[in-house]
């Protein structure tokens, strides 16, 4: 798992519990225990959400045209 492959990350608390929402490339073998074991390791405990939800995204940008 490297950095680049988690393009968007965002945690809330609610009441006592952390969450945690974290968007990833569509290439990314990534689990959301995988990311939690990974807060574990950086954050300890109480930086680790109770539950995290993953959405994968093409990290390729597209342009619009008018």
């Amino acid at each position: 798992m490297g950095v680049s492959d988690v393009l968007e990350a965002v945690a809330w608390r609610t009441g006592d519990r952390l969450l945690a929402r974290v968007v990833v490339t569509t290439e990314a073998l990534l689990s959301p225990s995988d990311l939690q074991y990974a807060c574990f390791e950086k954050l300890g405990a109480e930086g680790t959400p109770s539950l995290l939800m993953i959405e994968r995204q093409d990290h390729e940008i597209t342009e619009r045209v008018a």
